[in-house]
């Protein structure tokens, strides 16, 4: 309180006034409902098998792989979700900016793009579905929107000048098979057995107008 301020009390009571600290238990359970909140937060979203030993108050999630697939799926349209909906907020409020400055933007500019989806397969995984979409001889059209994703991995971030170019380029994917490729040439490969029989056939050919000749 200070050499300024007292409290007085009343001394025949027998108690005098003391500092009642807060019981640590309060501080625990507090600290306990928070964790068990987040631990709710990562079960809803089905995350809860991504955190640490540490973090995870239940331990090591045992969920097998396809769960977990599920459970991703999941997390990915969330996300998407989520996504789309911030980048039209954004949009909005960039439009409107843009409108108290006297500046003409279309509500649906593309300075904004959010991720699509959050797919975490990476470029080799892209490259191996493209090389057996190319062996199932898929249609022309999913061949050309799986080459679509494989560009932007490739390159996330392009001017719009070679966007275009790539969609112009797109619009020929897949290239058509050529005489001279490799799928082709088993067409132009002869077999042994068929080359000896016709030359043994043109010899005697040969060797008979040969033989009239002489007679």
């Amino acid at each position: 309180m200070g050499t300024k301020r007292v409290f007085t009390y009343d001394s025949e009571s027998g108690n005098q006034p003391f500092y009642l600290s807060p019981d640590p238990k309060q501080a625990q359970m507090i600290i306990t409902t928070i964790q068990t909140v987040i631990n709710e937060i990562y079960h809803s979203v089905g995350v809860a098998g991504e955190r640490t030993k540490q973090d995870n108050a239940k331990g090591i999630d045992n969920s097998s792989g396809a769960a977990k697939l599920y459970d991703f799926q999941r997390v990915n349209s969330l996300l998407i979700t989520k996504a789309e909906r911030l980048e039209r907020a954004e949009r909005q409020m960039m439009f409107l900016a843009a409108k108290w400055m006297g500046v003409d933007l279309d509500e649906e500019h593309s300075l904004i793009a959010y991720p699509e989806s959050f797919d975490i397969r990476g470029l080799t995984d892209e490259f191996a579905v493209a090389e057996k979409l190319g062996l199932l001889e898929a249609p022309d059209s999913v061949r050309r929107y799986q080459m679509e994703m494989l560009i932007e991995k490739i390159f996330p971030n392009i001017s719009a000048a070679m966007q275009k170019e790539f969609e112009k380029d797109l619009l020929n994917f897949p290239p058509k098979n050529a005489l001279n490729t490799l799928e082709n040439k088993s067409v132009l490969t002869y077999h042994r057995d068929t080359v000896q029989e016709s030359g043994q056939d043109l010899s005697q050919g040969n060797g008979n107008s040969s033989t009239q000749a002489t007679e």
